[in-house]
Formats: C-alpha cells, sequence, structure tokens
C-alpha cells in the first residue's frame, strides 16, 4: 500500500513543483487575472483529489487493485482540470465572463468526476466488507484449532488425547465460509472450549472427555447447517 501511493504521490508532486516554478518563473503573478487564480487553485484541487481518494476509498487488505481503478478515474480528471485550467491561464481573460467561466467549466468537471467515481467507492466499500467477514471466519477456525492444537500438546490423559484429536480433525476439515445461522452456535464453540481449558487446567479428565464428545457434536452441527445452506 504504502509503495503503491508513494509510487503516485512523488512524481505527481515533482510534476505539479515544475509546473508552479514554470508558472512563477515565466509569468508575472501580479499580473494574473481572477480567472488564472481560480484555474490555479482547481488544479492544486484536483491534484490533491486524484492522489488522496483512492487512498481513503480503497482497503489496505485489497489496495493495489482497488486502487487502479480509483488512479485511472482521478487521474482523468486531473489531466483534464490541469488541461483546462492551463488554458485559462494562457488566455488570461478578463471581466466576469472569464471568472464565470473558469470556475463554471471546473465545477462541471469535478461534478462528472463525482459521477464516475461514486460507483468505485461503492464497490470497493463492498469488497472490503466481504475481506473483513472471510478474515473473521478464517480466524474462527483458526483460533478453534489452534486452543485445541494447545489444549492436545499440554495432556497426558490417552483418553483426553484421543477425543481431542478428532475434534482437531473435525474442526480442520471444518468449511471456513460461515453464515449467520451459525453464529450463535460459533459463540458457544468457542465458550466451550474455553470451559474445556478449565477443566483440563484443573485436571477434571472425566468432564473434559464429556465435554469434547460436546464440542464435537457441535462442530460437527456446524458443519451439517452449512452444508444444507450450500447445497
Amino acid at each position: 500500500m504504502k509503495r503503491t501511493f508513494l509510487g503516485i504521490l512523488v512524481p505527481s508532486a515533482m510534476f505539479i513543483a515544475i509546473f508552479n516554478l514554470l508558472l512563477f518563473v515565466i509569468g508575472d503573478a501580479s499580473e494574473f487575472t481572477a480567472s488564472v487564480w481560480i484555474s490555479y487553485a482547481f488544479i492544486h484541487f484536483a491534484f490533491l483529489v486524484s492522489v488522496i481518494s483512492p487512498l481513503v476509498t480503497s482497503g489496505k487488505r485489497d489496495f493495489a487493485r482497488q486502487s487502479n481503478s480509483s488512479y485511472f478515474v482521478t487521474g482523468i480528471y486531473f489531466g483534464l482540470a490541469f488541461v483546462i485550467g492551463l488554458i485559462f491561464i494562457l488566455v488570461a481573460p478578463t471581466g466576469d465572463g472569464g471568472v464565470r467561466a473558469s470556475w463554471l467549466i471546473q465545477v462541471i468537471l469535478f461534478a462528472l468526476f463525482v459521477i464516475a467515481f461514486a460507483p468505485i467507492c461503492m464497490a470497493n466499500s463492498h469488497t472490503n466488507e466481504e475481506l473483513a467477514r472471510q478474515g473473521r471466519e478464517a480466524r474462527f477456525i483458526q483460533d478453534a484449532a489452534s486452543r485445541i492444537k494447545l489444549l492436545r500438546d499440554s495432556v497426558t490423559d490417552g483418553n483426553i488425547i484421543a477425543e481431542l484429536d478428532v475434534l482437531s480433525i473435525a474442526i480442520s476439515s471444518s468449511p471456513i465460509k460461515s453464515s449467520p445461522d451459525v453464529r450463535d452456535l460459533e459463540i458457544n464453540l468457542m465458550l466451550q472450549i474455553s470451559e474445556l481449558e478449565e477443566l483440563v487446567d484443573g485436571n477434571r479428565v472425566d468432564e473434559a472427555v464429556a465435554l469434547v464428545k460436546k464440542i464435537n457434536r457441535a462442530v460437527k452441527e456446524r458443519n451439517r447447517i452449512l452444508q444444507i445452506g450450500v447445497y
């Protein structure tokens, strides 16, 4: 993400710096008309929009892909804003008509940019929500599996070990993709694993074995509900 952002920011900033240098070295700022200053302001506004917008609308997990479409649209906007602004700077129209035309064209251009950029923002938002959901679902399986493995490595009783091995296989082979239909079941499973950890710490073997079997049944029930939902 940082590399992609800097790859856009650095050359863009250099371009704007060179533009400013040429403008104020060649031109006389004291003779700039209102339309020139308006165009100058909109060029820099478009520059900031083109750099910042993809940064705030693209997710960290999928920044490179999401920012490509964002930078494409913002790049076109900045290019058009720059060309139009440069024309007004070179022509430097005077009077109310020149002032009105210089800001009206830029405002219309920005409105068109917003219309084009809005669907990208919505698509990126949907993608980010989907990635976050997938991350939460993956963490449930990973967390449950790692906690059972830690329990497996910490016990010596053969009965508990055998049941934990069966449970570990059941969890590892469980579907990662979840569903609202099993959300309460998943919460209860994590609570039961916490209870199991306490039983193991207290060396309450019989209760631990019974609870492992109960957790295993709950895992199978979760998988059954998900399979019904899929098929």
